[in-house]
């Protein structure tokens, strides 16, 4: 079963996501080479999980781990570096008052996890191969309020229970005749 988001029915961004408290754990493996290798040389993998917290709304954490590879010349591959980033976001109005995170499920839906995919995007563009030390970039990211993606959500359920109704209501008709293939 698959879950479709109409964009059309959410109104503008209005609201903003902040990084509230970062930790960052930062080490360097070097294995068979003396120096860091040039970036031209590097490749990175980077893998991003949302955590929320059902207990407390107003923070949503993203645990982020990267890792780099050196590309030797004769092909084979040496791990030089491995990083991991925990972050905890928080979402606030134009009026800076924190609000609270969808639940678990409606963060899975658009536009919500598109908005968690730029954060995810622009934290790899920082951290790689950009990052200094362990402090994470400061910046501020437009996203969706909270009560307009309820009320996008509602609007979409309710057009869908009314058509719903009116399929249930002209088989209904024909309920003693048998089913048709």
């Amino acid at each position: 079963m698959s879950i479709t988001f109409e964009p059309h029915l959410v109104p503008a961004p209005v609201f903003q996501l902040q990084p509230l408290t970062s930790y960052v754990n930062d080490f360097w493996q070097y294995l068979d080479c003396d120096k860091q290798p040039a970036l031209k040389d590097m490749r990175f993998l980077a893998d991003a999980v949302v955590i929320p917290d059902e207990q407390n709304r107003n923070v949503l954490t993203l645990a982020l781990s990267i890792e780099g590879f050196q590309v030797k010349e004769e092909g084979a591959t040496n791990r030089f570096m491995a990083l991991g980033c925990v972050t905890h976001f928080i979402m606030v109005d134009n009026d800076n008052t924190r609000l609270e995170f969808p639940r678990l499920l409606d963060i899975a839906l658009p536009p919500f996890n598109m908005a968690l995919g730029i954060v995810v995007g622009l934290a790899r563009g920082h951290l790689l191969p950009r990052f200094q030390g362990s402090r994470w970039p400061n910046f501020i990211l437009p996203i969706i309020s909270v009560q307009q993606l309820s009320k996008a959500m509602k609007q979409r359920d309710k057009l869908r229970a009314d058509g719903a109704l009116e399929e249930t209501r002209t088989t209904s008709q024909g309920e003693n005749s048998p089913p048709s293939e």
